[in-house]
């Protein structure tokens, strides 16, 4: 089955990041680290269109893939972000260019990564 995460803002502080963790539909876990494999990128448009209307929070956007144990992050893993007032979809923070279909993500307190 496959596992979603998304971030959650509730819970999340500045200093540490926290994950809501649902495999199916069923929410069961929020944790600081996690790492997942085949990733695909998920942003519900009238989710996304809710939010840049309205300004408000909710989920819509996730990333699901097959969880394997949570690793280290690589030396060389960059650093992906979300936002749904720029370009509403998962970019590479560096240079704001879609990150598409990753093979592994590690999802840590400081922000989700992977290797290009």
């Amino acid at each position: 089955m496959k596992t979603r995460v998304h971030l959650n803002l509730h819970k999340s502080q500045p200093d540490a990041v926290v994950y809501s963790v649902r495999r199916g539909s069923n929410p069961v876990d929020h944790v600081n680290a996690i790492t997942l494999q085949d990733v695909a990128w998920h942003v519900g448009a009238s989710g996304l269109a809710n939010v840049r209307r309205r300004g408000v929070r909710q989920v819509f956007a996730w990333a699901k893939g097959d969880e394997v144990e949570t690793q280290a992050t690589p030396i060389d893993a960059e650093r992906i972000a979300f936002n749904p007032f720029k370009e509403g979809q998962f970019v590479w923070a560096s240079d704001r260019t879609p990150c598409g279909t990753l093979a592994t993500v590690y999802f840590t307190t400081s922000g989700a990564y992977a290797e290009r």
